[in-house]
């Protein structure tokens, strides 16, 4: 399940799949939480497996502040086998924090993008198609 996850990001970042209709924001991804739940309670439940593993991995990417950065981290001090100074953490850590503020906005027009979008544009029919071959695939 995660390979899938990786390589749908590696799609999207060498441009094969198109970043707006791969990613949703909060307001596409409860519609689409809302049409698992029509469909059925297993398919429900996958869905919220199936975004909960997708956050687990977000998390586990190398910025600080999550805990692939602190992995990262430990790494280093590990094959080093001296801690990190305060100075060059604090430093990281700034410039990590500002890097994700200028992509504040970017957030913020993905979920405009996601409010913009009407609920007939994802079929009801494709969204049981997609419940049903999910439900395929767990059990």
């Amino acid at each position: 399940m995660s390979w899938m996850n990786l390589k749908s990001i590696y799609q999207i970042l060498v441009g094969h799949v198109s970043f707006s209709k791969s990613v949703a924001g909060p307001i596409m991804i409860a519609k689409m939480a809302t049409r698992s739940a029509e469909v059925g309670i297993m398919s429900f439940l996958g869905f919220m497996a199936l975004l909960s593993m997708n956050l687990a991995i977000l998390n586990l990417f190398p910025f600080p502040a999550l805990d692939g950065g602190h992995a990262v981290f430990l790494v280093y001090e590990g094959i080093f086998r001296r801690e990190i100074p305060a100075k060059v953490k604090i430093a990281i850590s700034r410039s990590v924090s500002s890097f994700c503020l200028c992509l504040w906005p970017s957030f913020c027009i993905m979920t405009l993008f996601d409010s913009s979008l009407s609920p007939c544009d994802f079929s009801h029919s494709c969204s049981r198609r997609c419940a049903l071959a999910f439900q395929q695939t767990i059990f």
